[in-house]
This record gives C-alpha cells, structure tokens and sequence, in this order.
C-alpha cells in the first residue's frame, strides 16, 4: 500500500539518498500511527536493500509488568549486525519502532553504537517525542518530524476506495489525523466495531445518569486493555466539540470552554494514569466522567 501523505518527509529522504548524503542516523517523531515506520521501511526498499542487511527491532511484552520494552541485549546484538562486512554500495540498516521503550541500558547501548560508526550504516529510530531519549542520544540523529494529515489528505485516499459514504465519513471521523488507525479501521472489523462503540458510548454517558457513568468507570476499569483505545475517541469526540464552539456551530449540549478544557485535561491525565503510574483507575474514570 503507498504511502499516504507526508510527502515533504519523502521527497527530502529520497534526495539525500540520490545524493549518498543520508545521515548515519535519524529520529523519526510525531504521533503514533502516522506512518513513520511506513516512510522508514519505504526509503529502505527505495535505497534497494538487501532484507539480509536490514533488522528491525520492535519492543515485546515485559515478563514482569507485561509492559512493552526493548532490552539492552537487542541493542548489543545490533554490534554484530554492522559489524559484517557489505559488498559494494549496500547500506547495512537498523529501524528501532517504538524507540522510547528502550531500557535505559538499552539507550545507553545505543548511544555508544551512534559514537562509532561503521561504514554504510544507516540507524532509524521512531519515537514520538525526543524528550523521550537520551538528549546525547537525540544529539547524534537528524530529526524528521511527522504530523497527523489534514482531512483533505485522508479524504483524497478515501475517495480512491471502493467504500459507502457512511464507511468513508467514519474512517475519517475515527483517524484522528492518522493514517495508519483509518487503516486499521478499513481493515479490521473488530477495531471497527470497537471504535465505533466507544463513539456512540460517550455521546450516550453525556447524558447518562451517574450511576451509569459509575458503572461504565467499573467495567472499563477491569480491562484495561482496550482503555487507551476507548480514551482516544473520548479525546477526539470532546476536541471536535471545542472546534465546534470555537466556529459557533450549534451543540447537542452546551459546554463553557472552561468545561471542555477541564474534560480534555481530565482524560489526558487519565491516559497517564494508566500508562505511568499505580494510582487507582477506576477513581480516576469516575471523577473524569463526572466532568462530562
């Protein structure tokens, strides 16, 4: 599937390769699902690598925490893999997916492998932010930003597809700006549904009485898998809803833009809840959802 938007990206990222001017490392950045391993995997079929000069590292579950990381070893082994001598003009490439869920001796690794280069070795790194890495690390890339797409972009792919009119304003609407979740949407059926569910469910809770928003906070609290992904289309659903007073368009309930910044603050600081600490989830969603 071709890539969808982000041509500035391509077109400088080609030019620096017909030139033999590409970086020995760069840090791909910006939201998730906008299709950054997607340009990093097109330049190295672009670049014409072999696949046999080509690792991909993404991170795998923590036995423990069952949180996704990258270890110290995969970074190590990256050693060997630049190490072996290529024929000719072959570029020996390493795509790091996810770079921020390096442990810090993973980092630390991968620091040290950008100080010593080697030869025609290219180093991609995916995160979503810099901050994430190590400054030293993010000292020794060229940074490639990647923003979500315009609806004009998305819009333009869509109509290409042989699809019903309701499927297409909903594969839009659910994008969020990204690519690969509107993807994901045309192509599985249980995200679809999924998706769709979570939007009919928090235009219903703005009505619900507490003791249904209570009970929604208790069920979503004993599956905190599919949270994030029920989050994000709360986030959505209430930024579309401050554009909408913003422009003066009439709403299905009138909300103070003061309202609307304590609810998107609210599900922010609830996504970090459940991302990046102990604290008690279930607490959290109540309080959020006596704000909607």
């Amino acid at each position: 599937m071709a890539t969808i938007g982000h041509q500035k990206q391509w077109q400088y990222l080609k030019q620096s390769a017909q030139n033999d001017v590409l970086a020995q490392a760069y840090l791909f950045h910006g939201p998730s699902q906008v299709g950054k391993k997607k340009i990093a995997l097109e330049l190295c079929d672009w670049i014409g690598v072999n696949y046999t000069n080509l690792k991909i590292i993404e991170p795998k579950a923590d036995r423990e925490t069952q949180r996704p990381k990258i270890a110290v070893e995969e970074i190590k082994e990256l050693k060997n893999h630049f190490s072996l001598s290529v024929a000719g003009k072959d570029y020996k490439i390493a795509v790091i997916d996810n770079a921020q869920t390096m442990t810090r001796d993973a980092q630390s690794a991968m620091l040290k492998l950008l100080e010593e280069p080697r030869g025609k070795s290219l180093i991609i790194l995916i995160a979503q932010s810099p901050d994430q890495l190590l400054e030293t690390i993010v000292s020794r890339c060229q940074l490639v930003r990647f923003n979500i797409l315009s609806k004009d972009v998305l819009s333009s792919y869509l109509e290409k597809q042989n699809l019903k009119e309701e499927e297409k304003r909903m594969a839009l609407w659910l994008s969020f700006g990204k690519p690969g979740r509107m993807i994901n949407y045309l192509e599985q059926k249980e995200v679809n549904e999924f998706q769709k569910k979570s939007l009919y469910q928090i235009k219903e809770l703005v009505r619900a009485p507490l003791f249904e928003r209570f009970k929604t906070a208790k069920q979503l609290a004993e599956n905190r898998t599919d949270i994030s992904m029920v989050l994000e289309v709360w986030l959505h659903y209430f930024r579309e809803i401050l554009l909408k007073k913003v422009n003066k368009e009439k709403l299905s309930k009138d909300y103070s833009f003061e309202q609307l910044k304590e609810i998107i603050d609210g599900i922010e600081r609830t996504e970090y809840v459940l991302n990046n600490s102990n604290a008690n989830l279930r607490l959290a969603l109540e309080f959020l959802l006596l704000k909607i």
